[in-house]
């Protein structure tokens, strides 16, 4: 596995500073902070209001299943974390495919960050960590067959080319494209292999034609109708930063980080046509087209859904507020999306006005998604999960704004809060909060919570100078996910803490450079410093 942890050091205020580029591109991080992010303008954007209520907003005590008591100024006390009666879950995994060791399959090393499925041949193909993997789909379930191991074990892309037989994988940093002969899943060939220079994405048709683009701002057309002798066709600049692409019939989209969503027509597929850009307010990672609608993975902007009723211009329906989604899948009615953490469904049936359906967590780190009607086929990290959705259940759907909360230190009596959001179809119901340590008070301002609408869970600490070693419990009557546990600590322990404490003075230290130099924190005040630890194994 390969991990990056990402640390900021800011040794200035906020307002010194540029709003930061958003994280295209998989190795996106979640961070457990609130990504939600504003929608692009345009009168006809629908959005999700997650904003929590003031202090003033009304306690509705009317939950029978609720442990909690009433202290007035809008707050109520929270008692014990039992999960309440649970509705219906609308999404369920039906089968966990899983790699690596201590699992079903722990010959197979495999970290699944793009696939080609053939679902009406029964095949799957998947690239990442571990290299190019072949798949026979048996009842819709995968059993390897082949594998190629890949520049230092793993390819990064991979097309279709003929619909069928011949599939191309890439590895991004030596540049370099592989076309293989599939024909037998069990004993792959490689026809040819070929360089393009600083290899971004590529796409397929499927009718011999590859698409390719470079961090150079090149589309370029390749004739891989003859699998052993790839040639070009045809070279178009006119990009800046592309990343991804997808097809729909005779138009080709790409995601440019500087340009937005750029519509090239395929008229004539082997000289393709750049078009006039749509501007996007986010780097989009992943796409995918659904009958005439564009859905785009735009990181922490969430979900972007465009309309195609002119396929040379994308206009903007709607924006979904989820954080850090990498990846989406839409087919008949039903849009899928990962963000690492969960695989969530959305009501598409009318693009314009989006519903959730509900969201299942995953086991790993889901990077992404493939359709099959409306079930849908998840690369979590080691693991295929398929999972089926009935989109005639609607349940609520909890969304915290964080994943730990930190104490200051700075008064006898210390608080702080969480935001909790309902990002479902039906209503949301706390049903209990508490901290196993008695120093602590959980509070909420409102226990029931529509589609749309948040809470604030209120956590009191009376420091009596003792070391604080506790968990907040939240119990909900999210199917998926009931109860919810968040760790504790002051600020100081450990680097968590260090990185949390927003506004306060970072700890000043010294690092030896590649270069032999020594650099200090406190010599970049008023610049933003970021510190990339990289860990190997």
């Amino acid at each position: 596995m390969h991990t990056a942890l990402l640390l900021s050091l800011l040794a200035c205020t906020a307002k010194d500073l540029p709003p930061p580029p958003d994280g295209g591109g998989p190795d996106a991080e979640t961070d457990g902070t609130d990504d939600t992010a504003s929608s692009p303008s345009g009168d006809d954007t629908a959005t999700t209001d997650t904003t929590a209520p003031d202090d003033t907003a009304t306690i509705d005590t009317a939950s029978s299943d609720t442990a909690a008591t009433d202290t007035g100024a809008g707050w109520l006390t929270l008692t014990g974390c039992e999960a309440p009666a649970l509705p219906d879950d609308p999404i369920e995994r039906v089968y966990q495919y899983s790699t690596g060791e201590e699992s079903d399959h722990p010959e197979i090393f495999m970290e699944s960050t793009e696939m080609v499925v053939q679902w009406d041949r029964g095949r799957l193909f998947s690239v990442g960590g571990g290299g190019f993997y072949s798949f026979e789909l048996i009842d819709d379930y995968p059993e390897v067959r082949s594998r190629q191991n890949g520049t230092r074990n793993r390819f990064d892309a991979i097309a279709d080319v003929s619909d069928g037989d011949i599939i191309a994988v890439a590895h991004r940093e030596t540049a370099t494209v592989h076309l293989y002969d599939t024909e037998r899943l069990d004993a792959m060939v490689l026809d040819a292999e070929f360089q393009v220079d600083a290899f971004a994405d590529m796409t397929a048709r499927g009718d011999g034609l590859l698409y390719t683009v470079s961090f150079d701002g090149v589309l370029t057309t390749w004739d891989a109708s003859d699998p052993t002798d790839p040639t070009v066709l045809h070279n178009t600049e006119g990009l800046v930063t592309p990343w991804d692409m997808v097809i729909d019939g005779d138009h080709l989209y790409i995601s440019d980080a500087s340009l937005g969503i750029v519509p090239v027509d395929l008229s004539d597929p082997r000289a393709p046509v750049i078009g006039a850009a749509t501007a996007a307010d986010a780097a989009i990672q992943r796409m995918d087209i659904d009958g005439d609608t564009l859905y785009a993975a735009a990181g922490s902007s969430g979900i972007l859904i465009y309309s195609l009723a002119d396929p040379s211009a994308p206009s903007l329906l709607a924006q979904l507020p989820y954080s850090s989604v990498v990846d989406v899948a839409a087919e008949d009615g039903v849009l899928w999306a990962v963000n690492h953490e969960d695989a969530i469904a959305i009501d598409v049936s009318d693009p314009s006005s989006p519903v959730m359906i509900g969201a299942q967590r995953t086991d790993e780190w889901a990077l992404n998604v493939m359709s099959h009607g409306t079930s849908a086929l998840v690369g979590d990290w080691g693991n295929f999960d398929y999972y089926a959705v009935d989109a005639d259940v609607r349940s609520p759907e909890a969304h915290y704004d964080r994943s730990e909360l930190f104490f200051y230190g700075d008064d006898a009596v210390e608080t702080t809060e969480v935001v909790l959001s309902n990002r479902g179809a039906d209503t949301l119901r706390i049903s209990g909060g508490s901290v196993d340590d008695p120093r602590f008070t959980v509070e909420a301002d409102r226990l029931e919570l529509a589609p749309g609408e948040s809470a604030r869970v209120r956590v009191s600490f009376a420091d009596d100078g003792e070391p604080m070693e506790a968990t907040l419990c939240v119990a909900t009557n999210d199917p998926d996910q009931p109860v919810e546990e968040f760790p504790l600590a002051e600020v100081g322990e450990g680097l968590g803490g260090l990185a949390l404490a927003t506004g306060m003075d970072a700890v000043d230290f010294t690092l030896g450079g590649l270069d032999g130099e020594t650099y200090r924190l406190s010599d970049y005040l008023g610049k933003p410093v970021v510190l990339v630890f990289f860990g190997v194994w």
